[in-house]
């Protein structure tokens, strides 16, 4: 594994749900997620904040479940505790980015909504 997977895995590991964050927090952590999702799979933009050249972006592709998961789990943090207002804010956050987890309703892997 090189430097910048392990360096992109630790990243994703820090900004995974914890208790007593405050809303901007969570908003920034949310957004790095999202950013970084797509960075990863576009190919173009930063993965919390740092630039992924060609090279980069093809190793920290087998960190985009990790990625899916971490949004996920954000999703499923704010709806324990906020109901399907706190799940809207996350999708609305990740759909700000253009990043689809495939097991929301509406949207599909490709990318596009249903």
């Amino acid at each position: 594994m090189t430097n910048i997977v392990e360096w992109l895995q630790q990243q994703v590991s820090d900004a995974l749900p914890s208790e007593g964050l405050a809303g901007g927090e969570i908003k920034r952590r949310v957004k790095a997620l999202a950013e970084a999702a797509l960075a990863v799979r576009e190919g173009d933009g930063t993965a919390f904040g740092m630039h992924l050249d060609e090279q980069a972006r093809t190793e920290c592709t087998a960190v985009l479940g990790q990625l899916d998961s971490a949004l996920d789990a954000w999703r499923e943090h704010l709806g324990s505790r906020a109901g399907d207002k706190g799940r809207r804010v996350v999708e609305e956050l990740i759909a700000a980015y253009d990043v689809r987890l495939p097991h929301i309703s509406g949207q599909s892997s490709t990318g596009g909504t249903q």
